[in-house]
C-alpha cells in the first residue's frame, strides 16, 4: 500500500518504507522509525507536529557531552555520549514536541528556556509555538496548564527524546 499521509501509514502498517528521492531512507515498523530515524528526513517526515530541528555544537564539559546552541546547553544522556566517542563539532539536535514538558524547576542542562508566540488549543491538548532564539519550537502539552502569549516558559527535554544528526550528512548519530 502507498501513502504520501504518515499518519495513515503509521496507524495501518506493521512495518513502513520511508522512500526521499526515490531512494529507501529506513524501513521498519513505526515505533522503530517513530523512535530511532536513521536520519533527519525520516525524523521530520513522521511525527505530527514535526520533530523541532536546533543547530548545535557538541561540547564536552567536566566530563558532560553538550549540545550547546544559540540559546541552550543540553547535556547528553550518558550512554548516547557513549556511543559517540570522541564526536565534537556541528551537529542538528532533534527534540520531537511531545518530548518537552512543562517544568520550571528544570535543570539548566535538561532545559529549554522557550518563549511562547501562539497557542493552539486543539481539545485535549495544545500546541505551543515558540521561539529559542533565533529558532522556532513546537510543544505539545496538556490543554489545562496555563499558558500566557510572549511568556518564558522552560520546558525540561526527556532525556530519551535527545536525537543527534550529523549536520552535513544529515545521518543520525
Amino acid at each position: 500500500y502507498v501513502t504520501h499521509d504518515q499518519i495513515e501509514a503509521m496507524t495501518l502498517a506493521d512495518r513502513i518504507v520511508v522512500m526521499h528521492g526515490g531512494h529507501i531512507q529506513q524501513q521498519g515498523t513505526p515505533e522503530v522509525l517513530f523512535k530511532n530515524p536513521a536520519n533527519k528526513f525520516v525524523a521530520g517526515f513522521l511525527g505530527s507536529p514535526p520533530m523541532n530541528f536546533l543547530d548545535a555544537d557538541l561540547v564536552e564539559e567536566g566530563g558532560t557531552l553538550f549540545a550547546h546552541g544559540a540559546a541552550f546547553k543540553i547535556a547528553i544522556p550518558a550512554e548516547q555520549a557513549a556511543t559517540l566517542g570522541a564526536t565534537t563539532g556541528g551537529v542538528t539536535l532533534g527534540i520531537r514536541p511531545s518530548d518537552l514538558n512543562y517544568s520550571a524547576d528544570a535543570p539548566d542542562e535538561t532545559a529549554l528556556d522557550l518563549q511562547v508566540r501562539v497557542s493552539e488549543y486543539v481539545g485535549a491538548q495544545s500546541v505551543l509555538l515558540c521561539a529559542c532564539g533565533g529558532a522556532d519550537v513546537t510543544v505539545e502539552l496538556k490543554s489545562e496548564t496555563p499558558i500566557a502569549l510572549g511568556e518564558t516558559l522552560r520546558f525540561a527535554v526527556r532525556p530519551e527524546g535527545v536525537h543527534l544528526f550529523d549536520r552535513t550528512t544529515e545521518k543520525a548519530l
